[in-house]
């Protein structure tokens, strides 16, 4: 389920989006949607997932990708040290 960003001029307190509407079809740039009964196609940035309890905007289908573990990278040891520009001295006149 996805709503569809209205890209029109809108009237003020007018939503953003529309929806929810059911995915039929999925393509790399467009899905195709099930929008008051007839299919129509929508590029992907026009959609934003709509999160319905009890329903997956994933299809059955499809497995769900699972997070791959970041390597950790030792701790260093070094630290850099600043040094501070030193005021040249005036020479004693005695």
């Amino acid at each position: 389920m996805f709503w569809i960003r209205t890209d029109a001029v809108r009237k003020p307190l007018q939503p953003h989006y529309q929806g929810p509407y059911k995915v039929i079809d999925r393509q790399e740039k467009f899905y195709t949607l099930d929008i008051n009964g007839s299919k129509n196609t929508v590029r992907i940035d026009r959609l934003k997932p709509a999160n319905v309890q009890g329903m997956s905007t994933q299809p059955e289908d499809t497995p769900i990708p699972q997070p791959k573990p970041t390597p950790t990278s030792p701790a260093t040891t070094s630290a850099a040290i600043l040094l501070r520009p030193q005021k040249p001295q005036e020479p004693n006149l005695k």
